[in-house]
């Protein structure tokens, strides 16, 4: 009975394999393995070149490898090691922000750079290095400015310059003066401001007015800009019996590093008073300096030298802070000194101008532009148009036009 029972379990299994072996199944066919091409090794970029900018930093530029297959983004090395990574194949630029300056760079130092292409297969040899980029920046300003009234009408005044030269030469002194406004307890008045430039560390200012008190200040000045002292107040010689009933604040400086070096400002109060400090004195150290060994003064140094670039960066106009009406009557109660104004130093009305802008009235005979003002002529829409040309280091900025009306 097991015999049996076993014999059937057999047959029962063997009939499927039976079956399975009389008859010839088909062999799938194997699928073509697609043909894939490999993905290049990455090449290094060409063309790097760098610059410094006071306002932004250390700015890198590079051409693209001519085939992009793989690459993710550029990885920029510079002389000292910083490193600085831009994203994105068709990316050629990248900046050192102002967070990484001034570490690790140093002022006065040049420095180089290098580009190496990141890939998904890997990491290209470095570039060829860029030009030598050099961080400079603005004069130290001149301390301590020395003012005399010499009699009614002139004013003589002393400086010495800072040793500090933002690493470029220094291309002179720029003396301004203004008249105090009694008013306002010595804020200058930008009505009577004079811009004196000489190669000298004094000057003499004749043809003031008699018994009126100016403020002066010095600014020393190389192609990067101009660092302006604190300001000095004095009078010409007061007329005999000329009463004052207030005093300007007063610039103190003197002592030595080995007594007590002061530099402080003491408001002048009014006839009857001494006067308060407003800024705390303190040692300022060594400020003795030898004539000889004063900045060499190079008149000829106004234009910072540039490298050419072969691949630019883009500058952008930003035309901001304008309302969409102004009313002529009003313009014309206030005066033309209170019209919006278009101004590398207005934050409120013209921004991210790298090299000067061209601003030009689409609208001649409703408004017209004198300078940097804009002036309201008649009723209708004003329409400025704002552009700035590209130079060494920009591309062309695309050109800005905004509008607003002018209302009775």
């Amino acid at each position: 009975m097991k015999s049996r029972l076993a014999i059937i379990f057999a047959l029962v299994i063997a009939i499927p394999l039976s079956l399975m072996s009389g008859s010839q199944a088909a062999t799938p066919a194997a699928k073509p393995t697609p043909s894939t091409t490999p993905t290049p090794a990455p090449v290094a970029p060409t063309n790097v070149g760098a610059y410094f900018k006071v306002e932004i930093g250390y700015m890198v530029s590079w051409s693209l490898p001519a085939n992009l297959t793989g690459v993710t983004g550029y990885t920029v090395t510079s002389s000292n090691g910083a490193k600085c990574v831009a994203n994105g194949a068709t990316n050629n630029q990248c900046i050192y922000s102002g967070s990484t300056v001034p570490n690790p760079f140093a002022p006065f130092v040049p420095y180089t750079f290098t580009v190496v292409t990141n890939s998904t297969v890997g990491s290209s040899a470095p570039s060829a290095p860029s030009n030598a980029a050099t961080w400079f920046g603005a004069p130290g300003y001149p301390t301590p400015l020395i003012t005399k009234a010499v009699s009614d009408i002139q004013i003589n005044a002393e400086w010495v310059p800072s040793p500090s030269t933002g690493g470029l030469p220094v291309y002179g002194y720029r003396l301004t003066y203004w008249e105090v406004t009694l008013n306002s307890m010595g804020d200058p008045n930008n009505a009577t401001r004079v811009d004196l430039m000489t190669t000298k560390t004094s000057a003499s200012i004749t043809g003031l007015k008699p018994s009126t008190w100016y403020v002066f200040g010095v600014s020393a000045c190389n192609a990067l800009g101009c660092s302006m002292s604190d300001w000095s107040y004095i009078a010409t010689t007061p007329k005999a019996g000329a009463a004052l009933t207030w005093k300007p604040p007063i610039m103190l400086n003197g002592g030595s590093a080995a007594t007590t070096c002061w530099d402080a400002v003491l408001n002048g109060g009014t006839a009857a008073s001494t006067g308060t400090f407003t800024k705390a004195t303190v040692k300022c150290g060594n400020v003795t300096i030898d004539p000889s060994k004063y900045p060499v003064v190079d008149p000829s140094a106004t234009q910072e030298v540039i490298p050419n670039l072969v691949n630019k960066f883009t500058q952008n106009i930003y035309i901001g802070g304008w309302q969409a009406k102004y009313s002529l009557a009003t313009w014309g109660k206030i005066g033309l000194p209170w019209v919006p104004y278009l101004s590398l130093s207005s934050k409120s009305v013209l921004r991210g101008f790298l090299i000067a802008p061209s601003v030009v009235s689409n609208s001649p005979s409703i408004c017209t532009v004198t300078g940097s003002t804009i002036n309201l002529l008649s009723l209708g829409t004003c329409s400025i148009t704002v552009s700035a040309p590209g130079d060494n280091i920009w591309l062309p900025a695309r050109p800005m036009t905004n509008t607003f009306q002018i209302v009775p």
